[in-house]
């Protein structure tokens, strides 16, 4: 087993350089997930210490969090330091009806809702960049030819079927602005707040990334400058693993007991493991499953997701499928003839 100690020294450090830049007006951004229990106690070991002074921990309460993320909440802010909630601007179901339903990840729901207001206001897909982009997946002039370089917007062969004019599900991205990135802008602003930490890492991979490229990035809300440190950003999985068993660190039941690897709102269709999200709810709080099921089955069902332990949802999902499959078809068709000869079979099996 490596020695981090070097690692852990410098977290609390990182933490440190943010407390005196701010002159201590900075929080802890806690999500009661693994990587932001780590860097709470790096900052609780860093104040034993002497190196730091109080700094706030705040938890954005989505109400669409894990019973046992609740639970280790209360049990954190009882035993260890309180911790601040706060409540989302709006309703999660009220979010889903306003402004619609999340699928696959951040920018492909926000390209596919730009869609989706494209054919509600009679334009052509392919005179708009964004969907232009997002059908072609190249990169689209301003005078909408479309070009050789690769974008990561490009929308999957297999997902062809969201871009149907008759598609049922309204597609939008909104949920997480407003569940928890304004409640925290609007905690920043009436707080005066100057900076901000979170268990952030580099090694967790996707558009993170290549947003952050250190341990010390800027955020600008409502004209105001904060600086966003991240004290775990080059630390590997295993290194966190590590840090908890060697310092006997108390987790959420929903890594040793319900076996996640990762967790966050329940049943977000953004996760790389949906099916597994799933499954653990289904199997250890089946209310909160019934609640995503509500709300999320359809996008699921459309995202071709299949959970053979739910017999009533597999029943629509089958029912559904062929129709899916018409779809789809169509759109290739449309915007890209030559794979949808791949296609063309299961159309001769479709009977609708």
């Amino acid at each position: 087993m490596d020695d981090i100690t070097l690692e852990v020294e410098d977290g609390k450090w990182r933490i440190k350089e943010l407390y005196d830049r701010t002159n201590g007006n900075c929080v802890i951004s806690f999500s009661g997930g693994k990587d932001s229990t780590v860097v709470a106690e790096l900052y609780l070991q860093a104040k034993k210490e002497g190196m730091v002074g109080y700094i706030p921990i705040v938890f954005a309460d989505t109400q669409v969090e894990y019973d046992a993320i609740n639970e280790f909440i209360e049990w954190f802010s009882k035993n260890k330091q309180e911790v601040i909630k706060l409540k989302p601007s709006k309703p999660f179901g009220q979010v889903l009806r306003e402004y619609g339903k999340p699928a696959m990840s951040k920018v492909k729901s926000e390209f596919l809702s730009t869609h989706q207001r494209t054919l509600e206001n009679g334009k052509d897909p392919m005179k708009v960049k964004r969907t232009s982009e997002l059908i072609s997946g190249f990169r689209t002039t301003k005078d909408y030819k479309v070009t050789s370089e690769p974008t990561r917007q490009r929308l999957a062969n297999k997902h062809f079927h969201f871009l149907h004019p008759d598609h049922e599900t309204k597609i939008a991205n909104k949920c997480c602005y407003f569940m928890k990135k304004q409640p925290f802008e609007k905690y920043y602003i009436q707080n005066d707040i100057d900076g901000y930490i979170t268990g952030m890492r580099s090694a967790e991979g996707g558009i993170r990334s290549e947003m952050y490229k250190s341990c010390t990035a800027t955020k600008v809300v409502k004209g105001k400058t904060l600086i966003h440190k991240m004290p775990l950003f080059d630390w590997s999985d295993e290194q966190v693993n590590q840090y908890i068993e060697q310092n006997d660190i108390q987790i959420s039941k929903a890594y040793t007991e319900y076996g996640l690897e990762r967790t966050g709102c329940i049943g977000c269709p953004f996760a790389k493991d949906i099916y597994t999200n799933l499954k653990v709810l289904h199997d250890y709080e089946p209310k909160k499953y019934k609640a995503v099921k509500k709300w999320l089955g359809d996008v699921y069902r459309d995202l071709e997701i299949k959970l053979p332990f739910d017999p009533e949802y597999m029943e629509t999902y089958w029912e559904h499928l062929p129709i899916l499959e018409k779809r789809r078809y169509e759109m290739l068709k449309k915007y890209r003839p030559k794979i949808a000869e791949k296609y063309s079979n299961n159309q001769q099996k479709l009977k609708i």
